[in-house]
């Protein structure tokens, strides 16, 4: 089944039914640092301009800093107040492991600043193939580390999409087996928790961006050295890992023709089976991290909800 095949939802709004009208023909990647590279140039030239002139429309300023030695471009909310130093929200951006920048995450990261009135710390976390499975781990756990430290569980946030989702979780199951305390709550975007492509979204070709034969497979690949004895090693593939109600409060997000819509609903199960206190959001008709999207309504929708819980958490 295609993505053609299927009707257009007549309940989403305009907006969202002319982006899947008019989405551009999905390109099957290949496994090889040249295309992948080529792929990021691309993403680069067509999304950021926009990108930059969204973020700057609303009114936050960006500045590359360092923590613990690992690179963070810090967002900043266009009335931020000093009183809110101690807080921040760890951004975690998505691309499947092999693409993907914070800059090119400020249609999410921007708006979440403005919302919640913190600073938003995306982590340049390390691609690959080049830094594959566990670089970005290590990288990230630096940065977790240290801010939990600094700032104290209760003011910290942590949050992130697709690959960022599995980034994100991977970071405080690391945290946990390290005895670092967890963070006040964590927001997932349609997250990937299993690369290895085990849940039944996966199969079904609806999502009108991105699919596991265009990209999924290869950025799997890659993430993992093509070693598939990692599949199923929980720091890599999280909807392996054991949670309990020790695990922050969390929530989910992701909509009907998303393709790893499985993922979102394993995930969500299991955690809720476990203990932890998580809420799931699908939405009709909408598709893979569809809150990047800023002209979709939905998209603001879903962001302003995501801002609310994180916010309803957060240490006052």
């Amino acid at each position: 089944m295609t993505n053609n095949a299927l009707p257009l939802p007549p309940t989403i709004s305009k907006e969202a039914q002319d982006f899947i009208t008019n989405a551009p023909p999905r390109q099957a990647l290949p496994f090889h640092l040249d295309a992948i590279k080529a792929a990021r140039q691309f993403n680069e030239e067509t999304w950021l301009p926009e990108v930059i002139n969204y973020a700057k429309s609303l009114g936050v300023t960006w500045a590359e800093i360092d923590i613990n030695g690992e690179p963070v471009l810090e967002v900043t909310p266009a009335n931020y107040e000093s009183k809110n130093d101690n807080k921040a929200l760890l951004y975690f951006y998505g691309g499947g492991h092999i693409a993907g920048s914070p800059e090119e995450d400020l249609t999410i990261t921007s708006p979440l600043a403005n919302q919640l009135g913190i600073k938003v710390l995306a982590h340049r976390y390390p691609l690959s193939p080049e830094n594959p499975f566990p670089a970005a781990v290590n990288s990230a756990s630096k940065v977790y580390n240290h801010l939990v430290s600094t700032l104290g569980s209760t003011n910290l946030l942590v949050a992130g999409e697709s690959a960022g989702g599995n980034l994100a979780l991977a970071t405080l199951l690391t945290a946990r087996e390290q005895g670092h305390a967890m963070p006040a709550a964590t927001a997932l975007l349609s997250p990937w928790v299993d690369v290895g492509s085990n849940s039944d979204s996966h199969a079904v070709d609806i999502d009108p961006t991105l699919s596991m034969d265009s990209i999924g497979n290869t950025a799997a690949r890659a993430y993992l050295n093509d070693d598939e004895a990692h599949l199923t090693d929980p720091i890599a593939s999280p909807i392996y890992a054991d949670y309990d109600s020790s695990f922050p409060p969390t929530l989910i997000t992701t909509g009907t023709r998303d393709f790893l819509l499985g993922d979102s609903a394993r995930l969500s199960t299991k955690m809720r089976l476990s203990g932890v206190n998580v809420k799931l959001n699908v939405w009709e008709g909408l598709w893979h991290v569809f809150e990047f999207y800023p002209q979709i309504p939905e998209a603001q929708q879903s962001l302003q909800e995501i801002g609310a819980f994180l916010s309803d958490h957060l240490n006052d």
